[in-house]
């Protein structure tokens, strides 16, 4: 056998061990993805005892190349039921890569005493950050990470309903302050918000025949959503900065929503509680 036969066909058994090392990688670590989507699934549904999740598929696709995470099925809580024929998740799962959310298939929004509400158009466009150490990694680890000024980046959101006239394309970025809690800047484009123009006219005139009736907690509830929605307005392709700062959400300088102070886990203290020692 000659020298270049060989080298060729050395080439061609390193070629091969290569790609059967490389398909078994894929593979191996896609079903760790599989798995993990699984666990946070039946996480989930253990700490949100109101919620129930049923007809669950997870599928795995993409070889060779990036893995695609398809998950399907049904939640339902005593007020809601929210129907996902399909959500894709595209990444190579690797902090500071990008993850491709969608919802090729549209899902179905159904609360009680309403008629079901069709979501055509769902994607996120997100980068995780480089070091992100993880939610459960504790307060010490989370504050140490806060100062590299790292972020999740959203490089684009696309959420749009014909259904009920709402369309919508978002930018920016979260991170945490030095209090460990969510801060960010939002971007958000309306392209469609005839269902916010509908949603006012509805709340004036609920105003107005049951004034009477009203006690003073629905009307001031009823008048700040009202407010809310009136610092939108009909013209096409608005722009609008949305700030999450001290716990709250805002608009310009109109806070939309206030959420409570998140108490991230210590592994630490929690080992040392468990175990009998003082915390110094």
């Amino acid at each position: 056998m000659s020298m270049i036969k060989k080298i060729s066909i050395l080439i061609i058994a390193l070629a091969g061990i290569v790609v059967i090392g490389y398909s078994a990688v894929w593979f191996y670590t896609g079903s760790k993805i599989k798995n993990a989507v699984s666990i946070e699934q039946a996480d989930l549904g253990d700490s949100a005892q109101d919620v129930n999740i049923e007809n669950v598929k997870v599928t795995l696709a993409g070889f060779p190349n990036e893995f695609i995470v398809t998950w399907s099925g049904d939640i339902k809580t005593d007020d809601a039921h929210i129907h996902i024929p399909a959500l894709q998740a595209q990444s190579w799962f690797a902090f500071g890569k990008p993850i491709k959310i969608s919802a090729p298939l549209g899902l179905q929004v159904s609360m009680k005493d309403q008629p079901p509400v069709k979501i055509d158009n769902f994607s996120l466009d997100v980068s995780l950050p480089p070091t992100w150490p993880g939610h459960e990694s504790g307060k010490q680890a989370l504050s140490l990470w806060q100062t590299e000024n790292e972020q999740l980046t959203i490089n684009d959101l696309h959420l749009a309903s014909e259904t009920i006239g709402f369309n919508l394309n978002s930018s920016g970025y979260l991170t945490l302050d030095k209090n460990l809690q969510p801060a960010g800047v939002i971007q958000i484009k309306f392209n469609d918000i005839s269902f916010i123009e509908k949603k006012k006219v509805e709340l004036k005139a609920y105003i107005e025949q049951n004034h009477e009736t009203m006690t003073k907690d629905d009307k001031k509830k009823v008048l700040r959503q009202m407010a809310t929605l009136a610092a939108f307005t009909s013209a096409k392709d608005m722009e609008y900065t949305i700030k999450i700062l001290k716990n709250s959400v805002y608009i310009s300088f109109l806070k939309l929503m206030q959420f409570p102070f998140i108490n991230w886990p210590d592994p630490y203290n929690e080992s040392a509680n468990a175990m009998g020692i003082s915390a110094p």
